[in-house]
């Protein structure tokens, strides 16, 4: 490949990823490929002597594909397709709802709307679409107008993203009364925080700090330390008090023209992801796993939409809609896969497109700017088009929606051209932005509808978006090496059965890296992970657990993780740590696991006593999942154990039982461990030879059916019965997804396999998976569509159902209809309905009707 230079495999790569509605940017993060893929200035027109494509850590077919276009295109030809492919507009990706990205800055400064004109701003955001909105609030906790706004947008179904202003805030933490202040947000239901802002600029520091971040920045130590040391503190405090922390929003590089001024956010972001890897990287693990999330200020500014930040030849340039790319990069390469990247929001909170006569950017206007209103219009209507086409960002909130006293803020001059709403002699007078986002939230409004109806959705192979380009034939070709990239794949059938079982593996750190979309296509449908242990006297977490547990579901196996249990380690501090482990919601899709096998050499003294301790641990996690754990433990330790000890009704849990035949197929049946009737997963073979693994594997099979194993996991909450989908139609099933989730039933009936559900049949019982089975939803969720089902409705419930029934535009005024206002309120949406009875509601007999049909009708009896 000495004739290509590292930009045409980039270009290579991009073309292959667009085609296949993927982004090559999730290839190498995922993969942990990033270290070969990293640019400095200057490197990628340089000739390519990286690894062999061959080698990539991709897959397959997608491999095939990028050699086919170097063994077929010159440079100038895949620059030529890649310009094509990024010109179109694939369909929307799964999950994404149209319009969900739409959101507004507020006013620049600490202010909010008069009392009197809270009403009017609702009315136009809502208008226009806004689903998020950026206000700044103080520590007085003597003013609450600005947290009541919040609360009023937060009931009109607009989500308030609150910084958290000090003035000159670094190097110091933010002071305790603002986390006082955090706790009236938390309480009203409102989650995300912004504890800090572009520490990058100067004018962020004290007043004593500023010389050594003008003229020193990311290269004096004492500044990433204290930036690093602050976050922490105050992200740990945020969570305390009930929000959300955001990772801290930095500046721009391009400060003042300069591309790597001392105060550049890529070394910036660079050296501060850095810096908590080695001395913060369990802390920062851990604020990102209960909720952390990223800000960010994106903004195409000078650039297109999709203009690579990498892609300047003078070095990086962030200040375009992809410069969120690098805060990702940065994180990954010091923190591999123990960070779940694509579980992070990111939400852009400031920049998008400026006004044509903004002066926001004083220094100079590019020759790019918007030529007028109109121009402005289309640029923003096209950017959040993109967003949920083509980004990563959950929300953009351009800067911003008005400057005056009509909605509140101190303000600087600077931004005094940046209005979406213009202020004139005290009356609102809107920008064609309005308009023009209006009519966007209509179109978005009808996409959503149509995407309700399976027969308008794409299927991910679906490539008619692309047939309309000139460079069709050239696309045809390459999507075909890819398909025959996937249909050579010898391992992409999984032959090995065992009665009714099936083949998994168990992995820890001693496995190293591991190649999981090899190991799922080459034998292995689950994997138990080791999350840690105490094993080696102190407790600990496995070094590979965080990166294993991520890619083992991106490859689509099932999950369980086990903890190696020490009997004479206390027991709730081994819970605590093992229970931390885990991202809110992921436990997996497996059995939690005990591995009772200490000490690993010998009998030991006390087996009585061992039991003991170890009965007490399993109560433990079996007080925080509802159901009782899986017991991993061999006959030649346990029953010298058992023998000794009084203890009984071991065969309440599960069993996963270690006995060795060193053959790569299970020959035989183990006689179970003593007080068990029989296993439910065999370890087999502790030299098992798998792609994807370069070293020996544990092997095992299971007793029964892997969706009988996965339902012990699906019972972890208290062994709720789920209510029986059979008796359902398929129509019934998809509006109580509808009445569960709202806005994203029709996305979270797609995560669950049920796109098919609505279609010409719908009126036919339903056939689908049990409610208990359903892939790919949390234990919550299953919860909230059990209570549609069986009429245990919450205000929440109620409100979706009226959105459901009436739509966006109408289902407000017919719950005010209702005299259900009190249903939307943050504290009340949780509740159980405590409103009339459907068929008593102030309503017209047809309202109440369609209200009651929009139930599934056995749970409206």
């Amino acid at each position: 490949m000495a004739n290509y230079t590292w930009q045409d495999l980039f270009n290579a790569l991009e073309i292959v990823a667009i085609i296949n509605r993927t982004s090559w940017q999730d290839w190498y993060l995922s993969s942990n490929a990033n270290q070969f893929f990293v640019n400095t200035p200057g490197m990628r027109q340089q000739p390519y002597h990286g690894p062999a494509v061959e080698g990539w850590p991709f897959d397959a077919g997608y491999k095939q594909g990028v050699l086919y276009i170097l063994n077929n295109f010159t440079s100038a030809q895949i620059l030529q397709v890649l310009q094509s492919v990024r010109g179109t507009t694939p369909p929307r990706p799964a999950g994404r709802i149209p319009g969900a990205s739409v959101g507004m800055h507020g006013a620049p400064g600490v202010g909010a709307p008069p009392a009197d004109k809270w009403e009017t701003w609702i009315a136009l955001m809502k208008d226009i679409g806004v689903k998020w909105y950026k206000q700044l609030d103080d520590n007085d906790l003597n003013r609450r107008h600005i947290f009541e706004w919040c609360k009023r947008l937060k009931a009109a179904g607009i989500e308030p993203v609150v910084r958290f202003y000090a003035a000159q805030q670094f190097p110091d933490r933010l002071p305790d009364s603002y986390f006082q202040k955090m706790r009236w947000y938390a309480d009203a239901g409102i989650q995300y925080a912004e504890i800090g802002n572009e520490p990058t600029l100067m004018y962020e520091w004290k007043q004593h700090w500023q010389a050594r971040v003008q003229n020193v920045g990311h290269d004096d130590p004492a500044v990433i330390a204290s930036l690093a040391q602050g976050w922490i503190t105050d992200a740990q405090n945020t969570l305390a008090a009930g929000m959300r922390p955001a990772y801290y929003a930095l500046g721009f590089s391009a400060n003042g023209g300069h591309w790597h001024a001392p105060w550049s956010s890529v070394f910036f972001a660079q050296k501060l992801a850095q810096y908590l890897a080695t001395h913060f990287r369990q802390e920062t693990i851990n604020i990102f796993n209960r909720g952390g999330w990223i800000a960010v200020h994106s903004s195409p500014y000078e650039q297109p939409l999709d203009f690579d930040p990498y892609m300047n030849q003078n070095g990086y340039w962030d200040m375009c809609m992809r410069g969120y790319e690098i805060v990702r990069d940065s994180l990954s390469q010091a923190f591999g896969a123990a960070l779940n990247l694509d579980a992070i929001e990111i939400l852009s909170t400031e920049s998008g497109v400026f006004t044509p006569n903004s002066t926001s950017w004083g220094h100079r206007r590019p020759p790019a700017s918007p030529r007028d209103d109109v121009d402005h219009a289309g640029r923003t209507v096209e950017m959040f088009r993109w967003i949920e086409q083509r980004s990563k960002l959950k929300a953009m909130m351009p800067w911003c929606l008005s400057v005056g006293q009509l909605i509140g803020g101190q303000f600087d001059p600077q931004f005094s051209n940046d209005d979406y709403v213009r202020q004139i002699n005290g009356q609102l007078h809107p920008r064609a932005v309005i308009h023009a986002l209006r009519d966007l939230r209509i179109e978005n409004e009808a996409e959503a509808k149509r995407m309700g109806n399976p027969r308008n959705r794409t299927k991910p192979n679906d490539d008619r978006w692309l047939r309309k380009l000139d460079c069709w034939p050239l696309l045809k070709d390459i999507q075909a090496e890819v398909r025959k990239g996937k249909r050579a794949n010898p391992y992409r059938k999984n032959p090995r059965r065992y009665a009714n079982g099936v083949i998994g593996v168990d992995v820890s750190k001693w496995q190293s890296e591991i190649n999981w979309s090899a190991l799922a296509q080459g034998g292995a449908n689950y994997a138990f992970i080791k999350c840690g242990g105490a094993d080696g006297g102190g407790s600990y977490i496995d070094v590979w657990f965080a990166r294993n547990w991520f890619r083992a579901k991106q490859a689509g196996l099932a999950r369980g993780a086990y903890w190696f249990f020490n009997p004479y380690v206390n027991a709730q501090d081994q819970l605590d740590l093992f229970w931390n482990a885990f991202a809110p919601g992921d436990l997996g899709e497996l059995p939690l696991v005990v591995d009772a096998e200490y000490p690993v050499n010998g009998n030991g003294s006390n087996g009585k006593e061992e039991l003991r301790l170890l009965r007490e641990f399993l109560d433990l996690v079996e007080a925080k999942t509802g159901v009782p754990p899986m017991i991993y433990t061999a006959a030649w330790w346990w029953n010298p154990r058992i023998a000794n000890s009084d203890l009984t009704d071991w065969n309440r849990y599960p069993l996963w039982q270690a006995h060795y035949t060193r053959t790569q197929q299970p020959v035989g049946d183990p006689v179970p461990c003593n007080g068990w009737k029989n296993w439910l997963v065999w370890q087999y073979s502790d030299r098992g030879i798998l792609p994807g693994v370069s070293g020996p594997v544990d092997l095992n099979v299971t007793n029964c059916d892997l969706v009988d194993l996965m339902k012990l996991s699906d019972a972890k909450t208290a062994n709720i019965g789920y209510t029986d989908l059979s008796d359902y139609t398929n129509a019934e099933i998809y509006q109580a997804f509808l009445v569960a989730f709202g806005n994203s039933g029709p996305a979270l009936a797609q995560v669950a396999e049920l796109g098919n559900i609505v279609s010409t049949a719908a009126q036919r019982n339903y056939k689908g998976k049990r409610l208990l089975a359903l892939p790919n939803l949390l234990t919550n969720q299953r919860q909230a569509l059990d209570a549609v089902f069986k009429g245990e409705l919450s205000n929440q419930h109620v409100l979706n159902l009226f959105w459901s029934v009436f739509g966006n535009a109408d289902y407000w005024s017919q719950i005010e209809k209702a005299q259900l206002q009190h249903t939307a309120l943050p504290a009340q949406r949780g509740q159980p309905y405590n409103g009339a009875v459907f068929s008593q509601l102030p309503l017209p007999d047809e309202t109440k009707q369609r209200l009651i049909a929009g139930l599934p009708q056995k749970a409206a009896a």
